[in-house]
């Protein structure tokens, strides 16, 4: 077997600090002793993970003494708004968006990488942090830094094992994990109950943070699309809002998605993943059992736009989802929307090529798709023997 280096994706270098590295010991510990054993390539970044660990070990236990009970007893005065999704469709672009409304809290980049600690000033951590940030996620071209929203799963890998983020850290138990993440399916109820607690809690401490005190929480996590029924068990009041986007586009994106995190994340061996037939698997996975969910959900509570039209006319789209919703400040929220949707207008999107073998297994895996959302082959994908 040949293990890929970290610089095998196109010179793409390793990142020093691994998300890993802001969670609590016990939560590290439990993944030594699941995923072991773990590649030569990573050893450097998992000695710096543990060194993190143990560094923050009394500051995130004082905080958890201190915040503890306050986190606990908060009552939340609304449930959240969840954008879902399946992965490259577009919830970033829409979370950004909404995220300009002042009226919506939301997780930044430390909150969501250290999420037991983030109550604390951590003024000697940040500049080391955003030191070692890339300028953009490598995925794509959105910007990236500490203060910007973000989706709260790596929070949640921080707090436990359930958590999609695990299939790039040990790709070699990538199935299992998905399943287990995303689908739920044969976990026992110590298993969802501790998923429920670590997601009640961060909510709650979220809350408490400076900037989101009073405001309604905005989450954006494409591994929520499949877990809807379970989200729905914790906050009962829930409002989803689901992304989707041409398969073709989503397929090609997800594949380059896969290699880029799986260099800069992984400490196992990933060289013998066929990535397009796991993206084709767990697409289908996920949008199934997201099409049962949908047909049961209250219109109250439920949108669905296309990136499409998001792409063409943000501020059109964004007021249909207020409208629907019945979010209040509409006015004001779209005049902070529409300043930021005029500096996306250059954004440089991604080309994307595929074999004809590939288009003829997505009509074959995916058709379900094409038909239920209506799209076909786009003429912007380049189509190669």
């Amino acid at each position: 077997m040949n293990d890929r280096s970290p610089s095998a994706s196109g010179g793409f270098q390793r990142p020093l600090l691994h998300p890993l590295g802001g969670s609590n010991l016990a939560t590290l510990l439990g993944a030594f002793r699941k995923y072991a054993p773990f590649n030569r390539y990573s050893l450097p970044v998992r000695l710096l993970a543990i060194s993190a660990v143990l560094l923050r070990f009394p500051f995130y236990r004082a905080e958890r003494i201190f915040h503890g009970r306050r986190i606990q007893n908060l009552e939340l005065s609304e449930d959240p708004v969840f954008v879902i999704g399946h992965w490259r469709s577009g919830t970033t672009h829409l979370h950004n968006l909404l995220c300009k409304d002042p009226q919506f809290g939301w997780t930044n980049f430390i909150q969501t990488a250290m999420p037991w600690d983030f109550l604390s000033r951590l003024k000697i951590a940040l500049p080391i942090i955003e030191r070692f940030l890339p300028d953009t996620r490598g995925m794509d071209n959105v910007r990236l830094s500490i203060e910007s929203p973000q989706e709260e799963e790596m929070a949640l890998g921080n707090m436990g094992s359930l958590s999609y983020y695990y299939c790039y850290y040990f790709p070699q138990h990538f199935r299992r994990v998905y399943r287990d993440s995303i689908l739920c399916d044969d976990l026992n109820e110590e298993e969802l109950q501790g998923f429920r607690n670590n997601f009640l809690y961060l909510t709650k401490k979220l809350s408490l943070s400076e900037r989101n005190q009073g405001k309604r929480l905005l989450f954006k996590n494409p591994a929520n699309t499949a877990r809807i029924p379970l989200l729905r068990s914790i906050f009962k009041g829930a409002k989803f809002i689901h992304i989707v986007r041409n398969p073709f586009e989503v397929f090609c994106s997800t594949v380059r998605h896969y290699e880029r995190t799986m260099s800069a994340f992984a400490w196992q061996e990933w060289d013998e993943i066929d990535f397009d037939q796991l993206t084709l698997e767990n697409y289908e996975l996920m949008m199934k059992r997201f099409l049962q969910f949908r047909s049961n959900f209250d219109p109250d509570s439920f949108y669905e736009l296309r990136f499409e039209a998001l792409e063409e006319n943000p501020i059109l789209e964004i007021e249909k989802v207020y409208d629907h919703f019945k979010f209040p400040n509409k006015d004001m929220a779209i005049n902070a929307i529409q300043e930021y949707a005029q500096e996306q207008r250059n954004y440089r999107k991604n080309v994307y090529r595929i074999s004809k073998r590939q288009v003829a297994q997505i009509r074959r895996g995916w058709g379900f798709a094409l038909d239920v959302w209506n799209y076909d082959l786009p003429e912007g994908v380049e189509v190669t023997d």
